[in-house]
C-alpha cells in the first residue's frame, strides 16, 4: 500500500481513547517495501527491497512530510534488504559533504552517492568470504567503520554469531578488517552504533551489547546482554527482531517477535565522557518572553566544553548562554534559554524546543533536554451601554455598546448576533486587540419595522479562551408608525 505518513503529535492529546486515526500523507509511487530508511539530516526517504527500482533505493522527498514526493531510483546494483543514508562527514575528502547510503545488497556491501537524486552513482561495491546474506550494518560515529551482519551465515555455516567490520576510509576501495564471533550461536539481525557501543538484536540471543573500543583490530567484546528467549541460542528465527538504543536516558527497547517489547536499562561501563541536561516547564501570557534555565552536568572523568544549539521550536527561540559551554567534571552548570510567546497566542497553547549540548570531547555525545512553555492568564469581559432604545417605524435605532477587557491579558473579542426579526447589522464584528482594563464601544443598528417591539443576543467571544463567552439582549421598541401629514389646498377670497 506504499508509504503512509502520519504526523505524531496527533497522539499528544487523545481527548477519549481509543481513537482510530487516518494517514496524514500518502506515497503510492511503491507498493510494498522490506523496509524505508530515513535520512533525517537531507529530509529525504528511501524505500528499500520495494517491487521498484529492481528493489534497489527507491528515493522520496520527504522535506515536506504532508507532501512527499518521487525523486529518483538507484537500481544498479539490484536489491537492497537495508541501508543507512547519511550526510557524509567522515575521512574520505573525495565525498565529505556528500550523501552516502550504504546498502546491505543480499551479497556485498554496496556504497552508493545519492547526493543527485536524478543521476545516484555507484561508489563501490564489496563482497566478503563466507557471505549468505548480507542483511543489516551501521557506521561508526565518526564514519571511519562499518560494522555489519550476515543473516544466514549461522545457520548455513555452523559458526557463532559473527559480526563484521568493514574499514570505510576510503569509500571507493573498503577494505574488510575482520571479524568477530559472538559466545552464542543465534543468527544475527540488526544493529546500531551509540556512545561506543554496538546494540545487536541476535534473534534467540536477544539483545547483545559489544564494545566498539577496538573496532580497527575488528575486536568486539560482548559486555552486556539481555536474552528474551531463555530456552536456548539456536540458530532459528525467533525472539529479538530489533533494538532502539538512541534515548537520552540509556534506555534500550527491544521488539520480540513472539515476546513483544522490553525496556531495559543497560549498566555500561562509564565512560570518561558523559552528560546530561534537566527539562524545564513555563507558563506566560501573549506577547510575554518566559526564560527557561536547564542544568547541563558532566557526569565524566574529563573535563569538557559542550555545544550548545537549540531546534523543534515553533516559537521564537534565542540561546542566551554563550557557546561552547565549559564544565568541569564532576559539575554543572545553568543554561538559559529565552522563548518569546506569540501576542495572538491562545489559553493553553504551548511549544517545545530541544536544546542540545555535544561535547567537544567525544563529539559522538550528545546530551539534549526538553523545554515546555505553555499559555497562561485569564480572560474576562464586561458589556454597558445603551442596550435598549426605540424609534418610529423605519426608523434606524443605534445601541452603542461598551465592551471591557477584565482579563489579565490582551484580547480580542468576536461579536455574532442570534435570531431578529426585523433588520439588525453590527458595525463591526471584532473589538480589535484589548489590553486589560481597555474598553471600546461599537454599535448595533435596528430598523424598526411591525409590531411593538424586536430583540436580538449580542454574544462576544474571547479569542484567548474561546470558552469564555458573555451574551447581552438588545431591546428595541417601536414608538408607532409616526406623525402623518395633511396638506390642504388654501384659496383666496376675490
Amino acid at each position: 500500500h506504499g508509504m503512509q505518513v502520519f504526523d505524531l503529535t496527533e497522539l499528544r492529546n487523545v481527548p477519549v481513547p481509543p481513537v482510530t486515526f487516518s494517514e496524514t500523507a500518502h506515497f503510492s509511487g511503491f507498493g510494498s517495501a522490506h523496509n524505508v530508511v530515513i535520512n533525517e539530516d537531507s529530509g529525504y526517504a528511501y524505500g528499500v527491497g520495494a517491487s521498484t527500482c529492481a528493489g534497489g533505493l527507491h528515493m522520496v522527498n520527504i522535506q515536506n512530510p504532508t507532501n512527499p514526493v518521487d525523486a529518483g531510483c538507484f537500481s544498479a546494483d539490484g536489491y537492497t534488504h537495508d541501508a543507512q543514508c547519511v550526510n557524509y562527514t567522515g575521512p574520505d575528502p573525495d565525498h565529505q559533504g556528500q550523501e552516502i547510503c550504504f546498502n546491505s545488497n543480499e551479497d556485498t556491501v554496496t556504497i552508493v552517492n545519492v547526493t543527485n537524486k536524478a543521476n545516484p552513482q555507484q561508489i563501490s561495491r564489496t563482497g566478503y568470504a563466507g557471505s549468505a546474506y548480507t542483511h543489516q550494518g551501521w557506521l561508526t560515529e565518526d564514519q571511519h567503520y562499518f560494522i555489519f551482519d550476515d543473516e544466514l551465515d549461522e545457520s548455513y555455516f555452523g559458526h557463532n554469531t559473527r559480526t563484521r567490520v568493514l574499514d570505510v576510509t576510503n569509500l571507493d576501495q573498503p577494505v574488510l578488517v575482520g571479524y568477530t564471533d559472538s559466545p552464542a550461536g543465534a543468527i544475527d539481525h540488526n544493529q546500531y552504533t551509540h556512545n561506543g557501543f554496538g546494540y545487536q538484536a541476535n534473534y534467540r540471543a536477544g539483545l547483545r551489547i559489544v564494545d566498539l573500543a577496538d573496532v580497527a583490530n575488528a575486536n568486539l567484546p560482548e559486555i552486556g546482554y539481555f536474552d528474551i528467549y531463555p530456552a536456548n541460542n539456536n540458530a532459528n528465527f525467533n525472539g529479538a527482531w530489533n533494538v532502539f538504543p538512541y534515548f537520552d536516558s540509556g534506555v534500550v527497547i527491544i521488539s520480540g517477535i513472539e515476546q513483544g517489547l522490553f525496556i531495559v536499562q543497560p549498566h555500561l561501563p562509564n565512560p570518561d565522557y558523559a552528560a546530561s541536561l534537566s527539562d524545564s516547564t513555563l507558563d506566560g501570557t501573549p506577547g510575554s518572553s518566559v526564560v527557561h534555565t536547564l542544568e547541563l552536568s558532566n557526569l565524566g572523568a574529563q573535563n569538557d566544553s559542550y555545544t550548545l544549539a537549540v531546534d523543534k521550536n515553533l516559537w521564537p527561540t534565542s540561546l542566551l548562554t554563550s557557546s561552547p559551554v565549559s564544565v568541569p567534571a564532576g559539575s554543572s552548570v545553568t543554561i538559559q534559554v529565552q522563548v518569546d510567546i506569540p501576542a495572538g497566542a491562545i489559553l493553553n497553547q504551548n511549544d517545545d524546543f530541544t536544546l542540545s549540548a555535544t561535547s567537544q570531547g567525544s563529539p559522538g555525545l550528545t546530551a539534549s533536554g526538553q523545554g515546555h512553555t505553555n499559555v497562561s492568564g485569564t480572560a474576562g469581559i464586561n458589556t454597558s451601554g445603551n442596550s435598549s432604545g426605540s424609534g418610529l417605524l423605519g426608523q434606524v435605532v443605534t445601541h452603542t455598546i461598551t465592551v471591557t477587557n477584565t482579563g489579565s491579558v490582551n484580547d480580542t473579542f468576536t461579536l455574532s448576533l442570534g435570531s431578529f426579526t426585523w433588520p439588525t447589522s453590527l458595525a463591526t464584528t471584532t473589538t480589535g486587540l484589548l489590553a486589560p482594563g481597555a474598553s471600546t464601544t461599537f454599535a448595533v443598528y435596528v430598523t424598526v419595522g411591525s409590531g411593538p417591539s424586536d430583540s436580538v443576543a449580542l454574544h462576544l467571544t474571547s479569542t484567548f479562551d474561546p470558552n469564555l463567552s458573555s451574551t447581552l439582549n438588545v431591546l428595541t421598541l417601536s414608538d408607532g408608525p409616526g406623525m402623518y401629514y395633511v396638506y390642504l389646498p388654501v384659496n383666496s377670497k376675490p
